[in-house]
């Protein structure tokens, strides 16, 4: 196993180092090679996820049709009682790890707004704001568009306020931002802003929530489709 194999084993396990954490985020945004290894190895742990679960399904099944055959009447209320213990087992084993899918289906989402001129003695909100997101100084960002929102009330400061907090690993305030939006709007930043929750709500095992916004972006024609489709159906 070379170093690099390593990296994403680690990153997939949630054991790298900050050192290592580091070096993956390196190698990830310029080693295509390196990209293309952690999506298959992102995907492949996924389809074994889902594998597993159909497996253990079609065990309760057949033991479901066991426990309904005529001639084993007598010994039902003891399989019964097998029965609900080995499911719950079985639930227990196959659900999904929230931390798990999230680390799979989170990807940074890009300054699509305010192209960054690194211009370090900018004096507009707006460009400092994204110059502090574009530099990965995910805190100073964070504050800076919480401003452009308490002056602005603009939809896109929510967005990149509640990414900002998810990069840091702040997850109930990313929850608190993004959930500031009104979705009966229906803009350009509807589905972003409710995939991106949704993923919040995911890491904080707020898992009916959720599946409650996947279903709307599953429904919709958003670049989140696919992958709003594709984790529902590992979440149910």
């Amino acid at each position: 196993m070379t170093n690099k194999d390593l990296l994403i084993e680690k990153f997939l396990e949630h054991t790298l180092s900050a050192e290592e954490q580091l070096e993956f985020d390196r190698l990830l945004l310029s080693d295509t090679a390196f990209q293309q290894e952690f999506e298959f190895q992102k995907k492949l742990k996924a389809s074994i996820i889902i594998e597993t679960r159909e497996k253990q399904k079609q065990q309760l099944r057949a033991l479901e049709r066991e426990i309904a055959t005529p001639s084993r009447f007598k010994y039902a209320a003891a399989a019964a009682i097998i029965l609900v213990v080995f499911a719950a087992l079985i639930f227990a084993l196959i659900r999904p790890d929230t931390d798990d899918l999230y680390a799979s289906y989170y990807e940074p989402f890009p300054n699509l707004e305010k192209p960054t001129t690194r211009d370090k003695t900018a004096t507009d909100l707006p460009a400092k704001a994204f110059y502090a997101y574009d530099t990965e100084n995910y805190a100073t960002a964070a504050a800076l568009f919480d401003q452009i929102y308490t002056q602005q009330a603009a939809d896109y400061a929510i967005l990149y306020e509640g990414l900002s907090y998810m990069e840091l690993g702040k997850f109930r305030q990313a929850i608190q931002t993004f959930e500031l939006f009104d979705f009966e709007k229906q803009n350009n930043y509807t589905h972003t802003i409710s995939w991106y929750l949704a993923l919040c709500y995911l890491k904080n095992q707020q898992t009916e929530r959720a599946k409650f916004l996947l279903e709307e972006v599953s429904h919709s024609d958003s670049q989140f489709k696919a992958s709003s489709t594709e984790l529902l159906e590992e979440l149910n």
